[in-house]
């Protein structure tokens, strides 16, 4: 329990300065619509999934208990998302986090280990 609380201070950490305003305006003025999608391996369990905006507003998804989750996201000027989980076996496991834009994916990132915290944006 102690490794999922230190991987979310992490991870929330990571999606408040990733939310802080800055000059990149990725996203521009109008409003796109962007899915996001966590893949885990056949061990991993999702706990908690955070999906923030551009605008500062954000969506918080606790207790997921699955290895995979995505869900389409509308947003002005691009999102940030983040997960944490942990491995069910205690071995080590994946898991990968998408930003899709178009069918494309445009930012990816993956966690490996027990404990997993996967973190993707494209602000």
């Amino acid at each position: 329990m102690k490794k999922i609380l230190v991987a979310l201070l992490f991870t929330s950490t990571l999606l408040g300065v990733s939310c802080s305003k800055s000059d990149d305006n990725n996203g521009g003025d109008s409003e796109k619509t962007y899915t996001v999608k966590f893949t885990g391996s056949e061990n991993a369990n999702i706990e908690m999934i955070i999906v923030a905006k551009a605008d500062g507003s954000n969506e918080t998804y606790s207790d997921v208990n699955k290895s995979s989750w995505e869900t389409q996201v509308k947003s002005k000027g691009g999102i940030s998302a983040g997960a944490v989980g942990f491995t069910t076996d205690d071995k080590p496991g994946k898991l990968k986090a998408e930003i899709i834009e178009n069918g494309k994916v445009v930012k990816t990132s993956t966690s490996e280990g027990t404990v997993l915290n996967a973190t993707v944006t494209n602000m």
